[in-house]
């Protein structure tokens, strides 16, 4: 199965709605079921998906565009970065 890593505050508990539940590591990363993601996140808790910038999601055609201002923790980068439409940028507005 796959998983999808998200940054949530450290050690914290997430639920999805089937009953199972996550808990992040003292660091706020924790691995999630791809099916689990989008009921964890649609209930309100502020998860970022995170990885390298090689493991950033990219565009592809005919794939469901990333909305405008996604974020994504670039451990590469140690930071937030955000979904322009086109590219990445940081939090000061530069593109990385």
């Amino acid at each position: 199965m796959s998983s999808v890593r998200f940054l949530t505050a450290p050690n914290a508990v997430v639920r999805h709605f089937s009953s199972r539940s996550y808990k992040a590591n003292g660091l706020g990363i924790v691995d999630v079921l791809t099916s689990d993601a989008p009921g964890i996140h649609g209930q309100g808790t502020r998860l970022f998906e995170t990885g390298t910038t090689a493991q950033r999601p990219v565009a592809v055609a005919g794939a469901t565009a990333r909305s405008l201002g996604y974020a994504y923790y670039d451990q590469s980068l140690a930071g937030m970065i955000f979904w322009t439409g086109s590219g990445w940028i940081d939090a000061a507005g530069n593109a990385v």
